[in-house]
C-alpha cells in the first residue's frame, strides 16, 4: 500500500492545510472510498474501526479527535444542504450497515 505524499509532511503544515480547508466538497470521494473499503467487515466493526482509525490519524499530527468530529458534524450540516451527492453517501452508509 502506498501513502498520500502529504504524509511525508510535517505535522504543522498538516494541521495548516486543515485549519485552511474551505471546500467541505472535497472530502466527498476520500469518504466514499473509506466507506467502500470498511463495507467487507460487519456493521458494529466498519464504525468501529473507522472511529479507531479517524482518532489515530488525529494524535499523529498533534489534533484533538474530538474537535475534529465536531468540526465533520459541521461539514456534514453544509454538505447536506447543499449536495445531493453527499445524501446519497449518508444513504450508502445506510445500506451498508444493515
Amino acid at each position: 500500500m502506498t501513502i498520500h505524499p502529504s504524509w511525508e509532511a510535517k505535522p504543522a503544515s498538516i494541521r495548516f492545510a486543515l485549519a485552511a480547508s474551505a471546500v467541505v466538497g472535497d472530502i466527498r470521494e476520500p469518504a466514499v472510498a473509506i466507506l467502500d473499503r470498511l463495507q467487507r467487515y460487519p456493521a458494529a466493526k466498519q464504525i468501529e474501526a473507522a472511529m479507531a482509525a479517524a482518532v489515530v490519524l488525529a494524535t499523529s499530527v498533534g489534533l484533538d479527535a474530538h474537535d475534529l468530529v465536531t468540526r465533520a458534524k459541521r461539514q456534514l450540516v453544509d454538505l447536506e444542504a447543499t449536495e445531493t451527492s453527499f445524501l446519497a453517501l449518508a444513504d450508502y452508509a445506510k445500506g451498508e450497515l444493515k
